[in-house]
């Protein structure tokens, strides 16, 4: 006992195997019980500390147990139990020891080292902590160096070698193989390499002596020969085919004719042709009935000269609102053609909607924008028809659009129904008239399209009664070329008619051009009993009695919309808001509406001569109206008037060609202007009546015998100074610029419009336009773009000198445009072909005072406004503090109305600036939008009551005045914190709408309407309201 005190016990109680069968303890308490579960590999036990203090034990196949509550076992170190056999600490399985009171006593293992594993030579079954030294036999060998698996033939233990058919240890039968392989086999190799044991099918030598060779003799003789030494070129041995001039294989077998993919100028593959003529290269062709050059022309029907009305179709009127046509088809809408016809009804909704003709509903479109509600119907004879703004559709239909609303969970929707789903016959009601969609007002667009989807004149299917002819108001001659000039001026030029008769219309004067121009005409129509104006139908152009363009809106196609501002003036409805339809192609010359025999590019004359146009003007009816004038190919010069107390002369004139008319005025624009019949010239001298303030000024009308009228002359005849004050404003034409200077007051002598180039001061003199308006000549884009510090001086006690602020950039069509104003707080961003041509693009301050709080930025001017955008501008605008960004927009502003127009903006907020497309030149600035959604007039009213029965609807008004609100999508309505409804947005009433799809239960309950605004503003009510049977 005494080697084992030195064991050395860091818990309660150690235990270690000693001498292989006697279980050790060295406890530091004393020792009640023990309980251990074992694997049936316990020993018997024959002494030891429990059988000395005869413990209470109970031992089975698996659990072992002793105690003895009043005679433990006392602490300290012995043999606990002493086995009759071997005892392994692995047999010992959850061993449990107690103290006094059932209290188990930690214990843990003497650690023991060693190899654990039992399968291992050198195995410790005493140890319970491996030393990772493990001893193990070769494999197929014990312990003992005794073989354990099977010898093979070369006497390797556990080898695998054996015998094969050539009795051969360790063979693999090749070596009394036959060429097959077949161990002891007869099959043998030929001179062909063919392994097998008959000899009857050996090879044999082709032509050029290979054993089991392939080659013969071609057609050609020779050996493994191709045909190719004597084929011709068409791969034919012997054949007779060759290469023609356009090298094309031809004879022979080829069935091509020599040298016939020449063209008639004798270009191989060239694609000249004879016209009908039999001019190689010529135009003339033949015409529907084959005539050539001859002008008959299919009409839309497909009749050679027909009139369009032989198509066969009897349509019926598409509704019973009324008969009263209020735009028709082919008038000018923004950036596109109006494709129908609108029809009146009088401001109401819900009259009946027919199908036109047999067919089937094609699809339907619902949305709070474009067409709003919207039905197809597909007739039987090809054609679509189109009705647009309803107010709902059949009851059927309706019910299904519930149910795709439903189903998509969205108010907007576009489906197409399976062909004849939904038959309709002539005259069937298919659904009633509205006021949804973007529209001005109640009423039935209504379109005919034809199989290939072009909208048609549906005047071709109805007849209206009319028998007014349309109204001629102005002309316009338009430059079409830098150096043009109309009556001395490089720029368009507006002329009033004189109405002769009903239908007659005539120039008073002559005008004077120089150059290529074209013609633009300012005309209506009118209906009988109706006040509308509408578009005309057609328009023909006859210079010196031949035509040289014709227009007539018959069919449209969708992608020639992008050329409207070709065939409208955009530049005139700009400045003037009139539509002139200009009588001229150019990029849009090939656009359905324009007849391709008559599409003159400009006119041009160079004779010096007096020439005539008459144009014609129709309307669907056949209603004309004539228009004409004289035209004389002359330059004019621009009259410098010159004159020393009352002596006067005109520079560039000859006096005593021309006639005078004198009136006196003030120096204002608004003044009053009286004729001045006592006054007249002689000799040079002027003799002016005597007048008094505020007549201080005398206009001289100059007209020359050959009828051609000058821009008239202003004099200062009374002296009456006033400081001189005005703005600058940069028109930009379709050729060049011109910069204008306008006077609030009259001023007697002409400005010069100074400049820096290459480091040099110039100038020039610019001409008075007008009373109070000064120009520079039309000034090519790339030219002016160089003039640096622009100033205009008027050589007056004191002189005055205005100097002209803006940053422009010139945008090439081929190139991306950036430009920065006010050191980069701005910037302007184009992506290429922004332009046509050549244009110059510009930033100034806007000098005119506007009155509006809201306004975060100074407004700004972005030109060019006469010239028409092809794609947008991206406008950035940054702010000067962070929270400005919040609730605004950057706004248009519109001077005929002094309104401001929303844009659709994005903040960049890193930037601290606010971010838009712009679709033109104008007036933009930041607003602060202030103001929520107005919502009124709700129904069902707070704290209201109503009748289970009778309560079916939900409704209110919704109104935002500034920044407006987007579609359905910014509004959100609730019962009761539900989901929210799918309702109807009419953006025309400004009402929102929503029909009960069954009855509310009975109680309280809670309407929510949350509505925002494009910049975020928000309103939100909530109206209790109850339900009783």
């Amino acid at each position: 006992m005494e080697e084992w005190g030195k064991i050395k016990c860091k818990t309660d109680l150690c235990l270690d195997i000693k001498e292989e069968n006697k279980l050790i303890f060295n406890s530091k308490k004393d020792i009640y019980g023990i309980k251990l579960k074992h694997l049936d590999c316990l020993p018997e036990i024959n002494g030891g500390a429990l059988l000395k203090n005869q413990f209470s034990i109970e031992k089975t196949s698996t659990t072992f147990q002793a105690n003895d509550d009043k005679n433990p076992i006392p602490k300290g170190i012995g043999i606990l139990i002493e086995f009759d056999g071997p005892i392994y600490q692995s047999c010992l399985d959850q061993l449990v020891i107690y103290e006094d009171a059932g209290w188990v006593l930690s214990h843990e293992f003497y650690p023991v080292y060693g190899c654990m594993d039992i399968s291992a030579c050198n195995f410790n079954p005493r140890a319970n902590k491996s030393d990772k030294n493990c001893n193990y036999p070769p494999e197929h060998y014990d312990c003992d160096g005794n073989c354990i698996s099977k010898i093979d033939c070369t006497g390797v233990c556990g080898g695998n070698k054996i015998i094969d058919e050539c009795s051969i240890c360790g063979g693999d039968n090749s070596s009394c193989a036959d060429c097959a392989g077949i161990p002891n086999g007869n099959a043998v190799l030929d001179n062909c390499g063919n392994c097998d044991s008959d000899k009857s099918n050996d090879c044999v030598q082709d032509c050029a002596g290979t054993w089991g060779g392939n080659k013969i003799f071609d057609e050609c003789n020779i050996c493994g020969g191709d045909n190719s030494s004597c084929a011709d070129c068409a791969g034919i041995p012997n054949g007779t085919a060759f290469l023609d001039d356009c090298d094309i294989c031809s004879s022979g077998t080829t069935n091509h004719i020599a040298n016939s993919d020449k063209d008639c100028a004798g270009v191989c593959f060239g694609k000249t042709i004879l016209d009908c003529a039999n001019i190689c290269g010529g135009t003339t062709k033949l015409d529907c009935f084959n005539v050539c050059d001859g002008k008959s022309k299919l009409d839309r029907c497909g009749v050679c000269d027909g009139d369009n009305t032989s198509c066969g179709a009897t349509y019926l009127w598409p509704t019973d609102a009324s008969k009263t046509v209020t735009a028709f088809f082919g008038e000018e809408r923004p950036h596109r053609y109006h494709a129908g016809l609108d029809i009146r009804t009088y401001g109401k909704i819900g009259d009946k909607l027919f199908a036109t003709s047999d067919g089937y509903i094609k699809k339907i479109t619902v949305s709070t924008k474009g067409y709003g509600k919207a039905i197809y119907l597909q007739l039987d004879d090809g054609n679509v028809a189109l009705y647009a703004h309803l107010n709902n559709f059949t009851k059927e239909i309706d019910d299904i659009v519930r149910t795709l609303q439903k189903k998509h969970d969205k108010y907007s929707l576009y489906y197409t129904f399976d062909p004849n789903e939904f038959r309709v016959a002539k005259g069937d009601v298919i659904g009633y008239a509205g006021d949804t969609g973007t529209i001005s007002g109640p009423h039935i667009h209504y379109e005919l399209r034809d199989s290939l989807g072009k909208p048609f004149n549906p005047l071709y299917e109805y007849k209206i009664n009319d028998s007014k002819s349309p109204v001629v108001n102005q002309i316009a001659f338009i430059p079409l070329d830098f150096n043009t000039t109309i009556n001395e001026l490089s720029k368009t030029q507006i002329f009033n008619f004189n109405r002769k008769t009903s239908n007659v219309y005539e120039l008073n004067d002559t005008i004077a051009v120089n150059g290529k121009f074209g013609l633009g005409i300012n005309v209506i129509d009118k209906v009988n009993s109706q006040p509308f104006s509408y578009g005309v139908y057609k328009i023909e152009l006859y210079i010196d009695d031949e035509k040289a363009y014709e227009v007539s809106y018959d069919i449209y196609d969708y992608k020639d919309a992008k050329y409207i501002y070709h065939e409208r003036d955009y530049q005139l409805k700009m400045e003037l808001g009139k539509t002139f339809y200009r009588l001229f192609s150019g990029v849009n010359k090939e656009m359905l509406f324009i007849n391709p025999e008559y599409s003159a590019p400009y006119i041009l004359f160079e004779d010096n001569k007096y020439h005539e146009f008459k144009i014609i003007i129709s309307d669907f009816n056949n209603n004309k109206v004539y228009a004409s004038g004289t035209i004389l190919n002359k330059k004019l010069p621009i009259i410098y008037t010159v004159h020393d107390q009352n002596s006067i002369y005109f520079e560039n004139i000859l006096e005593n060609e021309y006639e005078y008319k004198f009136h006196i005025t003030g120096k204002n624009d608004l003044d009053k202007v009286l004729p001045s019949e006592n006054t007249y010239i002689q000799n040079n001298i002027i003799n002016w009546e005597e007048t008094e303030k505020p007549f201080s000024i005398l206009k001289i009308d100059i007209k020359s015998r050959d009828g051609t009228e000058y821009l008239p002359q202003y004099i200062q005849i009374l002296n009456d100074y006033t400081p001189i004050s005005g703005d600058f404003y940069l028109k930009h034409y379709e050729h060049g610029v011109i910069l204008e200077f306008k006077t609030n007051d009259f001023v007697d002598k002409a400005p010069q419009f100074t400049y820096e180039e290459n480091g040099y001061r110039k100038s020039f003199n610019m001409h008075r336009v007008a009373k109070n308006s000064f120009e520079t000549p039309l000034i090519k884009p790339s030219v002016f773009n160089q003039y640096n510090n622009i100033e205009i001086h008027f050589d007056t006690m004191p002189k005055h000198v205005f100097k002209y602020d803006a940053q422009n950039i010139l945008a090439v069509p081929d190139k991306k445009i950036k430009l920065l104003y006010n050191g980069g707080q701005t910037i302007l961003k184009g992506n290429k072909y922004i332009f046509n041509d050549t244009t110059m693009v510009w930033i100034e301050q806007y000098s005119e005072l506007i009155n509006d709080d809201a306004i975060i930025t100074m407004p700004i001017l972005i030109g060019p406004s006469r010239i028409q955008f092809n794609k947008f501008l991206e406008l950035t605008i940054k702010v000067p503090r962070r929270e400005d960004l919040d609730y605004s927009s950057i706004y248009q502003y519109n001077e005929k109305t002094n309104t401001w127009k929303y844009i659709p903006t994005t903040i960049d907020k890193v930037e601290m600036a606010l971010i838009c497309n712009i679709d033109s030149g104008g007036i933009y600035a930041i607003i602060k939008d202030r103001k929520a959604p107005l919502i009124s007039n709700i129904y069902p009213g707070n704290n209201g009551s109503y009748y289970q029965n009778d309560f079916r609807e939900i409704r209110f008004n919704i109104l935002d005045e500034s920044s407006g609100i987007k579609d359905e999508k910014n509004i959100k309505v609730q019962i009761n914190n539900e989901k929210p409804l799918i309702f109807e947005y009419n953006t025309y009433r400004k009402e929102v709408h929503y029909k009960l799809d069954e009855k509310i239960a009975e109680g309280k309950h809670e309407l929510r309407i949350e509505a925002f605004d494009n910049v975020g503003n928000r309103t939100v009510k909530k109206h209790e309201f109850y339900i009783k049977k």
